[in-house]
């Protein structure tokens, strides 16, 4: 059986697949050999939610192993570390960038993350989940127009 070198990138709250980087990052890792599954999960104030993000997932489960890499900004790493985490899956490395498990106290974005967060102590187990995990921060700046 050959082993899938594969990997899921996930938005965050209010995003696709398009955004920022993520065209840029799912072509150099298609460029390097990989199969690469980039999403588009649901988005808005009564769409995005841990539930239904998990279906869209649930469709990939079977692709998911100890190979697979998983890199997520904003919400998504939380995300990711509660599917797992619920489906008993390990992977070999999560890349979360700008990860966050708690309320930002921006009401449209507090409201849709909330059904994400996990227990504190639920992170412990993460090298249950994963070989490896990085971790990215940047300073949250918001920009009004």
């Amino acid at each position: 059986m050959e082993i899938l070198k594969n990997c899921f990138i996930v938005h965050g709250s209010f995003g696709d697949s398009k955004e920022h980087y993520l065209p840029w990052l799912e072509n150099k890792l298609k460029n390097n050999g990989f199969d690469v599954y980039n999403l588009n999960y649901p988005i808005g104030l009564e769409n995005q939610n841990y539930q239904n993000w998990s279906l869209i997932l649930n469709k990939y489960k079977h692709k998911i192993n100890e190979n697979t890499i998983f890199i997520g900004r904003s919400i998504a790493p939380i995300f990711i570390i509660h599917y797992l985490l619920d489906n008993n899956l390990k992977i070999n490395s999560l890349y979360s960038i700008s990860g966050f498990n708690g309320f930002i106290n921006i009401p449209d974005y507090d409201y849709v993350n909330k059904s994400f967060f996990v227990d504190g102590g639920v992170l412990v187990p993460l090298k249950k989940i994963a070989k490896t995990e990085f971790a990215l921060f940047q300073k949250m700046t918001l920009m009004c127009h």
